[in-house]
């Protein structure tokens, strides 16, 4: 799981697909994931972690809090 100088996770209970995450992240971290969560919702997943800059764009934009983002 340890791809680069941060862990990049998302809860899937917690995410609601908004999308926001996508959006302020230029490294293209994030993508939608292929299955449904208990809320009906297809959660953000992490694909590429290791170009993550440590910004935490992604998990101050988040309105569900449900992406951290923490150093190595």
């Amino acid at each position: 799981m340890l791809e680069g100088e941060y862990i990049v996770e998302v809860n899937p209970a917690y995410c609601k697909e908004c999308g926001y995450c996508m959006e302020v992240c230029s490294y293209k971290v994030f993508a939608k994931s292929n299955t449904v969560n208990a809320q009906s919702f297809r959660p953000m997943k992490v694909v590429n972690m290791r170009d993550c800059d440590g910004c935490e764009k992604c998990m101050m934009i988040c309105p569900e809090m449900a992406i951290t983002v923490t150093p190595v």
